[in-house]
């Protein structure tokens, strides 16, 4: 998984089985996320710009 920078705020990821990889999207709590990252240890600037990457992909 990686930050959102298709316009998809879906989470993704990449299944491998038999050979075939299939790639997947799936909802998750945007809102939780965001206020998730106000704990996180990271400077001012940096969380309001993770903000961004999210509130833009959504």
């Amino acid at each position: 998984m990686d930050e959102p920078m298709d316009g998809d705020p879906r989470a993704s990821f990449v299944l491998y089985e038999e050979g075939r990889a299939q790639p997947y999207r799936v909802q998750y709590d945007l809102q939780g996320l965001l206020g998730a990252l106000e704990g996180l240890p990271l400077g001012k600037e940096q969380r309001a710009e993770l903000r961004r990457l999210y509130e833009r992909a959504g």
